[in-house]
């Protein structure tokens, strides 16, 4: 960077609100061209009068980044030394500022501090920094916790904790940057996952339930995620799955990922203590930007993506946002195929200097045929050593899901330290599906065993979930407290239709030979499910000392689960009722940090959540509802923000106790039915272990992210694993480089996901020769995969200062493993062999 560069930007030309609108819709690349056009210079302009507040969007990352927007924003020009900014982070300035006072904010904690200069500033260094001879202002901004256009794999806030600063949340978390998202082309929320720290992934298969689709399942300390949440708002658990898969949506409308691993008790209610998932939605800005990219990859993949944002009036009062994205793929095995769609807008308002209201939606649509069931295994558990391009899927086989989402926010502060914040949203997903698939364990003598079946279904979900909460701090005895009460109500209804096609028609997994059409529908099954959650929290975090400080807190929640299913037994329907309710539950919470150090936190916290378990009752028959699941974590760790906050550590040990799991009563005949009877309270399951991650940027060019989980988990009862598949030990890192000097048009990349062992066990029935069936006594099986590394690299061109041209390759050495393992009969996945994806990307 040159010394004394001058960054002369002028007050931008807008339309006003009730002019007519660019047609981001269908046409995104026009806009895009508009969006470079208004981006040009027209003429410097003095500074604006420091009273006149107006609204800044600048997100934290790259000092120099930060003032070029505030430049454009503003319309003031600022005289800067390169050898003062060359690798300094900005905090940025999200809000109602002036041009002083959103100058100041830029600067807070760089060490430097700005002075009136002609018509704008010019930088210098400072012991205290901040804007120089400038009259202090009021400044009322709303909380955002954007990583778009950082640069940065690090954040320094989340929102599922209703926004604090990452190192003060006393929990293990994860945040996958935007630009980790580019950087690796990760398209859907299982790609984001899959690269998360002490996240593993299972594909769903036929075993839950009606989640015949693309779906995966995601697991963390041993346990089940069944919580997701977007924006920090009310969390919707994943009980009726299968009603379209939301491990796919696509991530292009989303800024980042937040994950936090064990229990959240305070937000979550209910669920299992694997952890919760947060999706951060991209935000309209008041700076006119757009973005365009076209990927090629392996297989025929073939995707393109657009998205444009600004100013929709003078006073940047109103801004939106709108993206398309359009994926057509292959997979790597016969006959898989996909193509999504996307498109998502948003507009927000300032209603007033103090509040704002953002309301948008989104609709997804994915057409195509993918393998949900995976391959079998002989019936002893032995490998088929079958090609990884094998699936069992006919050339009939079809699912299309479709999600549809509309949801409005509104946050108003009272002061600079008290706020509301409401948050409310609508997501309808269906499915349709013919539902086949190939399922059986296949004998080692004969090769027989594998079948063909289908189970055509039509699938319907409504979703509706809201949260209200109070934010805010208090002074008392020298101290600043803080805070925050909140209700939450989340109710799902689903539908689905069920039909039957093949029931059982013989496959040869070694000379595939698959019926050319599905069977004539017959009607099976119409079911009903409602679930129903709502509760109040509330948490004080008390300031002990400057350096101390104490969270306790407190849920209280209810719950109702209800289904009704009429199914045919060939001489009519018969009807199936489940009901339960859990009310009254109390969930406490207690956390602790403390400041070891300026950059270094240490941190204590448990929290506890409950299962309700809907499906299993106690005897006698008929059967009275099972007592919920109770789960207690336990955490101790230490957080860092390092290199002046470029880059966050996290060091935490954790212990998880689960009790009451469902075990068979041998006191009453098994039954099954709307309900499976009999069982007792009587699993307990411990999983402990130690987590670490590094994200940021530890180098100047060098971001990285790292992290390394090792689990122990026991069924104390059973005495053994209680989750085979997850790791004991897994790391996962992945790092970008920006060459220096005259390479600086280049950037390389690379990293590695690595695994121990893992391994699942079972029964099968053992084939019987006379009848060609597989009615003989059970066998019991077990099987591991191996531990694996899989590598991945990426080189990167910039072509100009707007776009830049990557080559990404995954599964370097080609190693052939199983990304999931099932059981004999099915559900066990090869991973995706070596595959390229080149990726052309302009942002404007």
């Amino acid at each position: 960077m040159t010394a004394h560069r001058k960054h002369s930007v002028p007050t931008l030309t807008r339309r006003a609100c009730g002019t007519r609108l660019q047609p981001w819709a269908y046409a995104l690349v026009l806009a895009m061209a508009e969006l470079s056009s208004w981006a040009q210079p027209v003429r410097a302009q003095a500074a604006p009068a420091s009273t006149t507040l107006q609204r800044y969007d600048i997100p934290a990352g790259n000092l120099d980044q930060a003032l070029s927007r505030y430049g454009v924003q503003s319309g003031v020009q600022i005289v800067v030394d390169g050898a003062l900014t060359a690798g300094v982070r900005s905090p940025g300035a999200q809000g109602m500022f002036n041009a002083a006072t959103a100058l100041e904010a830029l600067l807070a904690g760089t060490g430097l501090q700005a002075a009136p200069d002609g018509a704008g500033y010019s930088l210098r260094r400072s012991v205290g920094g901040g804007v120089a001879q400038l009259t202090p202002v009021t400044v009322l901004g709303f909380a955002d916790s954007a990583t778009e256009g950082t640069g940065s794999y690090s954040a320094s806030h989340v929102s599922l904790a209703k926004d604090q600063k990452l190192r003060e949340v006393p929990h293990s978390v994860s945040v996958i940057t935007r630009q980790r998202i580019e950087d690796q082309n990760l398209i859907t929320m299982a790609d984001v996952l899959d690269k998360t720290t002490g996240l593993t992934l299972q594909r769903a298969g036929n075993s839950a339930g009606s989640s015949l689709g693309n779906d995966t399942n995601f697991y963390s300390r041993g346990f089940a995620v069944t919580n997701v949440q977007i924006d920090g708002g009310a969390a919707a658990d994943t009980v009726m799955n299968g009603f379209g898969s939301i491990s796919q949506i696509d991530m292009a409308q989303y800024d980042h990922v937040e994950f936090l691993r064990g229990v959240d008790g305070l937000f979550s209610s209910t669920g299992d203590p694997g952890g919760t998932i947060n999706l951060v939605r991209k935000r309209a800005r008041a700076e006119p930007q757009g973005s365009f990219a076209s990927t090629v990859g392996s297989w025929d993949n073939y995707r393109m993506e657009g998205d444009i944002t600004g100013a929709l009036n003078e006073s940047s009062s109103v801004r939106g946002r709108a993206g398309l994205a359009h994926q057509d793929r292959k997979y790597f095995y016969r006959q898989g195929n996909m193509r999504t769609r996307l498109a998502y807008g948003s507009l927000e308002f300032d209603l007033t200097p103090d509040t704002l209201l953002t309301v948008g939606g989104s609709y997804q649509d994915a057409d195509g045929s993918p393998d949900f069931t995976g391959l079998p295994r002989y019936s002893n558990g032995k490998d088929l050593g079958l090609s990884r391009h094998t699936s069992l899927i006919p050339d009939w086989a079809h699912t299309r899901d479709s999600a549809r989402e509309i949801y409005a926010k509104l946050e108003h502060r009272f002061n600079d330290d008290w706020s509301v914040n409401a948050n409310a949203s609508y997501r309808n997903m269906r499915r349709d599906h013919t539902g086949a698939y190939g399922f059986g364990a296949v004998d080692p003598i004969s090769g027989a065993g594998t079948y063909l079946y289908s189970f055509p279904e039509i699938n319907d979900m409504d979703r509706v979930m809201l949260d209200l909460n109070v934010k805010g701090g208090l002074e008392a005895f020298g101290l600043k407290h803080t805070l925050v009460m909140g209700a939450d109500y989340q109710r799902g209804k689903a539908k689905s239709w069920q039909s039957t096609g093949y029931q059982g028609y013989p496959i040869d997994v070694f000379n595939l030979q698959l019926p050319d059409a599905n069977l004539p529908e017959s009607p099976l099954k119409d079911s009903y499910y409602t679930t129903e959650k709502n509760g109040i929290y509330g948490a004080l975090r008390l300031s002990l000392s400057e350096a101390t400080r104490f969270i306790v807190g407190a849920r209280y929640s209810n719950y109702s689960y209800k289904s009704e299913s009429w199914e045919t037994n060939g001489s009519g329907y018969v009807q199936g009722l489940r009901h339960l309710r859990d009310s009254g539950v109390v969930t406490p919470y207690f956390g602790l940090t403390y400041d070891v150090l300026p950059e270094w936190t240490a941190y204590a916290s448990y929290a506890e959540t409950y299962r309700p378990q809907y499906m299993q009752r106690k005897g006698p028959q008929p059967g009275t509802p099972l007592d919920a699941v109770e789960a207690k974590n336990y955490e101790l760790g230490l957080k860092g923000e390092l290199f002046d906050g470029r880059a966050n550590t996290t060091f935490a040990i954790y212990r998880i106790e689960q009790e009451g799991e469902a075990a068979e009563d041998p006191t009453y005949p098994r039954s099954y039915g709307a309900f499976n009877c009999c069982y007792i309270n009587q699993g307990k399951v411990v999983s402990q272990g130690f987590e670490a991650e590094i994200s940021g940027e530890v180098l100047p060019g060098l971001e990285l992210s790292a992290g390394y989980t090792y689990n122990h988990n026991a069924d104390k009862n059973q005495k053994r694993s209680y989750s085979t598949i997850t790791p004991k030990h897994m790391f996962k890192l992945w790092s970008t480089y920006r060459l220096p000097g005259q390479l600086n048009a280049w950037s390389l990349g690379g990293g590695v996901t690595a695994q121990s062992a893992t391994f699942v066990r079972g029964t099968a029935a053992s084939y019987d020769g006379s009848s060609g069936t597989w009615t003989g006594p059970s066998v019991p099986f077990s099987f591991s995969q191996a531990g694996y590394a899989i590598w991945s690299v990426r080189i990167d061109y910039r072509i100009t200062p707007q776009w830049e041209l990557a080559l990404n390759v995954n599964n370097l050495s080609d190693k052939k493993y199983y990304s999931s393992v099932g059981t004999s009969a099915a559900n066990n996945f090869y991973g995706e062999p070596r595959n390229f994806y080149l990726t052309l990307r302009g942002n404007f």
